[in-house]
C-alpha cells in the first residue's frame, strides 16, 4: 500500500488507524475475529488502518493459530478493515465494534506519529481541500433558551432552558438516581425515564449532549 506526499491513500481515506494487539490482528485478518472490544462506544464507521502494536498478548489464540510472537508483525501497519457497526456486549460489559472486509497489506507501512492505544492518525490528520471563503457560510451555534420534548420534560422539567443546562440537569438525574454502571463511571445504565430519551441502554456520558439536542427545539 502506497502514500501519497500527504500520507493519503485510496485504501484508507480517513487516515484513520486502530490500535490491536496480536495475535488479535492475524485473526481479524484471516477473517476470524469480526469484533473488536472496547469499554468505550465509538461512531466511527468505514476503513481503518490495522496497527499491529508492539506488544503482543500471552493469552492469544497462538495455538489455534500456529504461531508464535516471533512470526508475526509488530509495530507496524499491516492491513485495513471496516468498521460496520458498533454494540454493546452484555456478557462481556462492553462494546463490540463490527468489523468486516479485513484486507493484508503485501508491504507493511510504519507509522510516522506516535501510536495510541485505540484510534491514531498515524500519518497525520487527512483534510479536505480548503474551500473558497466566499462559499462558507458563517454558522454562529445557538446559545437561547430551547424547550424540551414531552420525554426530556419528565426529567428536567417543561420550563426552558438552555441545552448545556439541560446536560447539566441530566447529569444531576444520574447521580441522584446512581445510574453510572460499577465498571465505569462513564457508562450510564439508563432507569425507565432516561431509556425513553435515549433509545438505548447502556450508553456513554458523552451522549447526553446528542440527545439534548435532539429531544429539545426553539421556543
Amino acid at each position: 500500500m502506497k502514500l501519497n506526499t500527504k500520507g493519503e491513500s485510496s485504501d484508507v481515506p480517513s487516515g484513520r488507524a486502530i490500535s490491536i494487539q496480536q495475535p488479535f490482528v492475524e485473526e481479524i485478518l484471516q477473517g476470524k475475529k469480526k469484533f473488536e472490544y472496547r469499554s468505550r462506544q465509538t461512531h466511527i464507521r468505514g476503513r481503518v488502518y490495522l496497527y499491529a502494536s508492539l506488544k503482543t498478548r500471552e493469552d492469544g489464540n497462538w495455538s489455534k493459530l500456529k504461531l508464535s510472537p516471533e512470526d508475526v508483525p509488530k509495530g507496524l501497519i499491516v492491513g485495513s478493515v471496516e468498521i460496520v457497526d458498533c454494540v454493546w456486549i452484555e456478557k462481556l460489559k462492553a462494546y463490540g465494534y463490527k468489523l468486516a472486509n479485513p484486507r493484508r497489506y503485501k508491504e507493511h507501512l510504519k507509522p510516522k506519529n506516535q501510536p495510541q492505544p485505540c484510534f491514531f492518525f498515524p500519518f497525520g490528520v487527512v483534510r479536505s481541500p480548503r474551500k473558497d471563503p466566499k462559499d462558507i457560510k458563517k454558522r454562529t451555534p445557538f446559545r437561547g433558551k430551547v424547550v424540551p420534548s414531552k420525554e426530556l420534560a419528565a426529567i428536567v422539567g417543561a420550563e426552558p432552558a438552555t441545552r448545556s443546562d439541560f446536560v447539566e440537569k441530566l447529569l444531576k438525574y444520574i447521580n441522584k438516581h446512581k445510574l453510572r454502571t460499577s465498571y465505569s463511571r462513564y457508562v450510564i445504565r439508563p432507569d425507565r425515564k432516561l431509556k425513553k430519551l435515549s433509545q438505548k441502554s447502556p450508553f456513554h456520558v458523552t451522549d447526553l449532549e446528542y440527545f439534548v439536542e435532539k429531544n429539545t427545539k426553539r421556543g
